[in-house]
C-alpha cells in the first residue's frame, strides 16, 4: 500500500494578491472633470463656426480667382461644312468658334476650333480633359487590372478578367479593361495672328504626377540590352491601342507603363463626372508665355480618337489656372458653408433654450 504524501501548504495570513497602494493601481489619480455650462459651451461653438466660415470664404475667393475655359467637343465629328466659323460660346473673357472637322492620318478626325482670348489668363496653367457619364468607379471595371504587372512583371496577369491574352496566347501587357480603354485624344494649341505667325504653346508633363507613381506603382520591366521593346517580347498590346506598349508615348511623357497619360488614366475617378490633367504650360522666363496665356487668337486642334457617343457620354477640353486648390470646384466651399450653418444654428438654438427655459 502506497503512502499518501500530503504537501505542506504554507498558511497565509491576511489578504492575498492585494496590489500596492499606488494611486495608479488603485485608480485614485486626481483628474479634471469639467462641468459643461452654457457660458463655456457657447463660445466654443461660435468659435468653431467662425473657423468654418473663414475657411469657406477663403475657398470661395480662391475659386473665383481661378479662370477656366472649356469646350464640349463630343459632336464635333458630326458637324458639317455649314457650321464653319460657327460661334459655339461667347463670353466676356473668351469666344469659341468651330472651324472644321478635317481628316487626319490613319483615318483619324481632327476637330479645329479657334479661341479668342479677350482677357489674359495669368498664373500656372493646366490643360485637362473631362468625361461625363463614364463610370470608372464601377467595381468590376476598377478591379480589372494587375498591379504586379504594372510594377514590371509583364507576364503576371493578377486580377485581370478581360483583355488577358491574344490569339497566340501571349499575355497582354497591360491587361484589363481599364488599360484597354485608355483615353487617347490629343490636343494642340497654337497662338496665331490669323495669318502667318504661329507659335505653338510649349506643353510639359511636369507637376501632374507624384514621384511615387513612377518610382513604385508604375514601372517598366528591366530593359534588355538597353531596349525597352525587347523587355516586352512575347507579350501583346491591348486591342484598342494603336501602337505597341513599348512605343506608346514620347520623350516628354515617357513610354510603356511609365507613360504619363497611361498613369493618369489608371488612377480611376470616384464619380462619373470627372476631369484628368493632360499637360501643363511650360512658362519659361523671357517668353510670351512667362505669365500665362496672353490675349490673342489660338487655334486648338483636337485629334478625335476616343468614342463616347455610343453610350451617351460627353467629353470636354479644359484650360484652367491653378491656385492653392487643384481645380475650380465649389464642392468644398459649399461643404464648409453648410457646416458653418449647421454649427451656428446649433449655437443659436442653445441660446434660445437658455433664455427661454433658464428658470425651469
Amino acid at each position: 500500500m502506497r503512502a499518501v504524501v500530503i504537501p505542506k501548504i504554507p498558511k497565509h495570513k491576511g489578504l492575498q494578491n492585494k496590489p500596492n497602494e499606488a494611486k495608479w493601481r488603485q485608480q485614485t489619480l486626481p483628474s479634471y472633470r469639467p462641468k459643461y455650462q452654457i457660458a463655456c459651451v457657447l463660445p466654443i461653438i461660435f468659435v468653431i463656426s467662425a473657423a468654418y466660415l473663414a475657411m469657406a470664404i477663403f475657398l470661395s475667393i480662391e475659386v473665383k480667382a481661378m479662370k477656366e475655359i472649356s469646350i464640349d467637343y463630343t459632336d464635333c465629328v458630326n458637324l458639317s461644312d455649314l457650321d464653319y466659323d460657327k460661334v459655339v460660346e461667347d463670353t466676356m473673357d473668351y469666344r469659341w468658334t468651330f472651324r472644321a472637322a478635317v481628316p487626319g492620318e490613319n483615318n483619324k478626325t481632327i476637330c479645329l476650333y479657334r479661341l479668342l482670348l479677350k482677357e489674359p489668363m495669368v498664373g500656372n496653367i493646366t490643360l485637362f480633359y473631362g468625361l461625363k457619364k463614364f463610370h470608372q468607379n464601377w467595381r468590376k471595371y476598377f478591379n480589372d487590372r494587375s498591379n504586379y504587372q504594372l510594377e514590371g512583371e509583364v507576364s503576371n496577369l493578377g486580377n485581370c478578367e478581360s483583355s488577358t491574352r491574344d490569339e497566340q496566347n501571349n499575355p497582354i501587357a497591360p491587361c484589363g479593361s481599364v488599360a484597354n480603354t485608355k483615353f487617347n485624344d490629343s490636343f494642340r494649341i497654337i497662338l496665331t495672328d490669323g495669318k502667318n505667325i504661329r507659335k505653338p504653346l510649349p506643353l510639359s508633363g511636369e507637376n501632374i504626377l507624384y514621384r511615387t507613381d513612377r518610382l513604385k506603382k508604375f514601372k517598366n520591366p528591366p530593359h534588355v540590352e538597353g531596349n525597352l521593346c525587347a523587355a516586352f517580347n512575347n507579350t501583346a498590346k491591348p486591342s484598342y491601342w494603336e501602337f505597341p506598349t513599348c512605343l506608346t508615348g514620347d520623350n516628354i511623357t515617357g513610354y510603356g507603363f511609365e507613360n504619363l497619360d497611361f498613369i493618369v488614366w489608371m488612377k480611376s475617378a470616384a464619380f462619373p463626372i470627372f476631369r484628368k490633367p493632360y499637360r501643363t504650360l511650360l512658362q519659361k522666363p523671357n517668353t510670351i508665355f512667362e505669365k500665362g496665356m496672353p490675349v490673342g487668337l489660338y487655334d486648338v486642334n483636337i485629334e478625335y480618337n476616343y468614342p463616347v457617343i455610343d453610350y451617351k457620354a460627353t467629353k470636354k477640353f479644359i484650360i484652367a489656372t491653378k491656385g492653392l486648390i487643384p481645380t475650380k470646384n465649389d464642392f468644398l466651399t459649399n461643404a464648409y458653408f453648410m457646416a458653418f450653418g449647421f454649427i451656428f444654428s446649433t449655437g443659436l438654438l442653445l441660446v434660445v433654450l437658455e433664455v427661454c427655459f433658464k428658470h425651469f
